[in-house]
């Protein structure tokens, strides 16, 4: 007389098994699609430099022009090479120019961890003599980099001729600038950015790569290397040894006479009201200008209208500095 109820509980089953089927068919066709693009953009887009091994794993390195002191580029986080390629060319019409991927972004592939400042003065050391790119060089390093490039040079004495910081971290930042010392809400981030380029999405939404730091011809080439999966395992490596690297630099303070030049971009915090933001242009201006006490042939320069990147805003404020140190070395290489 009466059909058969069905039971709610066989409703919810269906329905957990269906959202199951679905997600694995996303993971599934994510993760081929991922597989796929990464093979094809490795045959699209072959290293232009030299692939070494810097014990175990490969970092990839490209150098341009000739003559001496070489020049050294070193990116910000969560960037490769190619953000430095225009300037890059510049710089290789009077002297050799190199441009380096750290460990896991671009054309290298991950290290070991943790990756603190020290370890990754290893690898460019290792990877600047596997190269054959002989010092004293010429630091040019933007924002973290700084960081990494400043104990490079307390290691590496002798290695390091000159140096350009391009509005580049300070060791005490986080402190002075009253930024969070917390890093669980960024690493937490990049571990879900790291989870989400497993199946694709990272490629597919161009993450990374979408931003105009990159000339407009290099964007489907950038989209393409920092779109592979451990893009966002290196920057998460990366971050996780934030606290090490900036103590690390702490005592990378005292370079000598050789000639260090900061330039600091004060066009920030766009987003914030009028009196945060020339709060926060104020500290970060008291930072820069204490870096000038790490050589005693510093010289500063305030570009007023760049934010963060200054060698995309202006280059040729970049392009000059660099001209100076090099020209300044070259001039003491001469007179011994």
């Amino acid at each position: 007389m009466f059909g058969k109820r069905k039971r709610p509980g066989r409703t919810v089953l269906r329905l957990l098994l269906a959202i199951v089927i679905i997600l694995v068919v996303i993971v599934a066709t994510g993760s081929t699609y991922q597989l796929i693009a990464a093979r094809m953009d490795a045959s699209k887009y072959p290293p232009p430099g030299q692939l070494i091994d810097v014990g175990g794993y490969n970092m990839h390195i490209s150098c341009l022009g000739t003559g001496s002191p070489p020049v050294i580029f070193n990116t910000g986080q969560g960037v490769m090479s190619l953000n430095w390629l225009p300037l890059q060319e510049m710089v290789a019409k009077f002297t050799t120019a190199c441009a380096f991927d750290r460990a896991g972004y671009g054309w290298s592939d991950l290290g070991p961890t943790p990756r603190t400042s020290e370890l990754m003065a290893a690898e460019l050391k290792a990877l600047l003599e596997g190269a054959g790119v002989e010092g004293p060089y010429v630091l040019v390093s933007h924002s973290i980099a700084g960081i990494h490039d400043r104990v490079f040079a307390r290691l590496n004495p002798d290695l390091v001729a000159g140096m350009v910081l391009v509005d580049t971290s300070h060791h005490n930042q986080t402190e002075r600038m009253g930024m969070s010392s917390d890093l669980s809400p960024l690493l937490q981030s990049l571990r879900r950015c790291t989870w989400l380029s497993l199946i694709g999405y990272n490629r597919l939404t161009g993450t990374f790569a979408d931003r105009p730091i990159y000339d407009i011809d290099l964007r489907d080439q950038a989209a393409a290397k920092l779109g592979q999966t451990h893009t966002c395992q290196a920057y998460y490596d990366e971050a996780s040894a934030f606290h090490e690297s900036f103590s690390q630099a702490g005592l990378s303070t005292d370079f000598g006479d050789i000639p260090l030049w900061v330039l600091t971009g004060t066009a920030k915090g766009q987003d914030l009201e009028p009196d945060e933001a020339q709060a926060l242009i104020e500290v970060w201006l008291e930072l820069q200008r204490e870096m000038l006490g790490f050589s005693t042939n510093s010289h500063h320069v305030i570009v007023e209208d760049s934010a963060h990147y200054i060698h995309n805003d202006h280059p040729e404020i970049v392009l000059q500095a660099i001209q100076a140190v090099v020209g300044e070395v070259r001039g003491s290489t001469d007179r011994e």
